[in-house]
């Protein structure tokens, strides 16, 4: 997919899960891309960007870096935060949407499953779970696990779907 793609395509994957009210699962995936991508780059590299002329040697936001002794062949290394491609963000989305909606039910209906199996005549069966995100982030709201074939199927076609659109963002 070429950039203009992958700019619709995560487009079309926030409304969706705007409208189906995971905006809390955006607002993660927003706070991860805010904190950028951690790498390292050796002092050369470093150095060698435009922005060191503007350093001064007070400068408390200049990078700390420890120094290359001469003839030594080691440079140390700088962490330095890019921010992510739109490649990176698409499939970070779509690994979240992926953990929500296909891995996120089948842990709740196997902890179902699980209760209910333990039930005895002193204790009543368990009838269903509700997972309840925090409510103090947009777009959170109860959701009712159903453990039904029918949503099975359904988990079944998500993750299809969601691993397909992975492999056309990897290709």
């Amino acid at each position: 997919m070429d950039q203009t793609e992958l700019v619709q395509l995560e487009a079309e994957l926030r409304g969706i899960a705007t409208e189906a009210q995971l905006g809390w699962v955006l607002a993660q995936v927003d706070e991860m891309v805010a904190q950028g991508v951690a790498e390292d780059q050796s002092e050369e590299d470093f150095l060698s960007k435009e922005r060191v002329d503007s350093w001064s040697a007070f400068d408390v936001n200049a990078p700390a870096l420890k120094s290359v002794k001469p003839g030594s062949s080691r440079t140390s290394a700088a962490v330095v935060n890019r921010p992510w491609t739109v490649r990176e963000r698409v499939l970070t989305l779509l690994e979240a949407l992926r953990r929500v909606l296909v891995e996120l039910p089948l842990i709740e209906q196997d902890t179902l499953s699980r209760l209910s199996d333990i039930s005895t005549d002193k204790v009543a069966s368990v009838q269903r779970v509700t997972f309840e995100p925090d409510m103090d982030v947009i777009g959170s709201e109860k959701q009712l696990v159903n453990a039904s074939e029918e949503s099975r199927l359904q988990q079944a076609k998500i993750k299809r779907l969601l691993d397909d659109l992975r492999g056309e963002v990897e290709s």
